[in-house]
């Protein structure tokens, strides 16, 4: 006797709860199993296969368990919409993070949409003077950590200048953080903190401990020389692609190339090499060894096998097999003719 398959051992739960759109398995699960008042981890684990029910749950499993076919339920719980787009995109697995756009476009496209270029803020470092992009969240201009440490140092010694020494200055819930001038959480008489955290303290640390560094001076930016036309000599307009740019308009663009054709109409075109004998054959062993052209002697440019033509010099003169397209299809007719004909003298007797 033998017995029933493991999807129908699964029993219909009395309680049915209707799949969202690209919300996973996982989720559907849960929203399952409370339905049904039952544990999301007790159901997660009785849907992955008999009898040990380790790993993750199968669709057939699930889907008797909902009273639904498996793949309706698979389409549902696994096709998500593109936050962009709303392009239709497919899960990788059923478990773990879903994806939010559909392409690297949409996802730079809805980054620019939350962070609008028109937001970025330049500031001038504190310290250096350097002009600096202000990060999103940042409330300090400080361009590097040489110049929070040089602000770190100068917060201390204007401390020690106007606070006055006391037993346990540390009381007062108003202070704020030395490194990071954030707000202090209220200490104890036992605590004393200096710090908000763990990080502040150690940054603290490594700046008392190493010798100063003066900061670096401001870089002045180079003047990049403006490239000009070669034709007219008039400065090139601004724009992205000026670097692969040689003309300043498409007349000049015309002139340039009517002036290079004319060059390479003037000059001769080199000789081309009379067809020479055809190449030995090859031989194996000390035969082949006398055979082989000496040093001194010059290789013999490669033949075209159709019409016994030089072939074209450039970087894949070596892999070329004919010397052109015409060529390329007339040796391609010649091997089409000579398969053919013995099947159609096959079929004729």
């Amino acid at each position: 006797m033998t017995s029933p398959a493991p999807d129908t051992e699964v029993a219909h739960l009395p309680f049915t709860v209707r799949p969202q759109r690209g919300e996973g398995a996982a989720s559907f699960i849960t929203r399952l199993a409370k339905a049904n008042f039952l544990p999301p981890a007790y159901l997660r684990k009785y849907l992955a296969e008999p009898p040990q029910h380790l790993g993750k749950p199968t669709w057939p499993r699930l889907a008797a368990a909902a009273g639904r076919d498996p793949a309706d339920l698979q389409l549902i719980l696994n096709t998500i919409e593109c936050k962009e787009c709303g392009a239709p995109i497919r899960r990788k697995s059923m478990f773990g993070a879903k994806p939010l756009t559909c392409s690297r476009a949409c996802r730079q496209r809805r980054h620019r949409k939350r962070y609008p270029a028109s937001e970025w803020r330049r500031e001038p470092c504190r310290i250096c003077g350097k002009v600096m992009r202000m990060q999103f969240g940042q409330r300090r201009p400080l361009c590097s950590s040489a110049c929070r440490r040089t602000a770190y140092l100068e917060r201390q010694q204007r401390n020690q200048q106007t606070v006055e020494a006391s037993s346990n200055p540390e009381d007062d819930s108003s202070s704020a953080c030395p490194v990071c001038e954030g707000p202090l959480a209220p200490s104890t008489a036992k605590s004393r903190r200096r710090t908000c955290s763990q990080r502040c303290r150690q940054s603290a640390y490594r700046w008392r401990t190493r010798p100063p560094r003066p900061p670096a001076p401001p870089r002045e930016p180079e003047p990049t020389p403006a490239r000009t036309c070669e034709i007219c000599e008039q400065p090139l307009p601004p724009g992205r692609g000026q670097s692969r740019r040689r003309t300043c308009s498409a007349r000049c663009r015309q002139r340039a190339y009517q002036s290079s054709a004319e060059a390479r109409a003037a000059t001769p075109p080199s000789p081309v090499p009379l067809p020479g004998p055809a190449a030995p054959p090859k031989t194996v062993g000390a035969r082949a060894d006398a055979l082989a052209p000496t040093r001194n002697e010059p290789l013999e440019a490669p033949r075209c096998p159709v019409c016994s033509g030089p072939m074209p010099e450039g970087s894949r003169r070596s892999q070329r097999r004919t010397c052109s397209q015409r060529c390329r299809q007339k040796a391609y007719r010649r091997r089409k003719t000579t398969l053919s004909c013995p099947e159609e003298k096959r079929g004729e007797g």
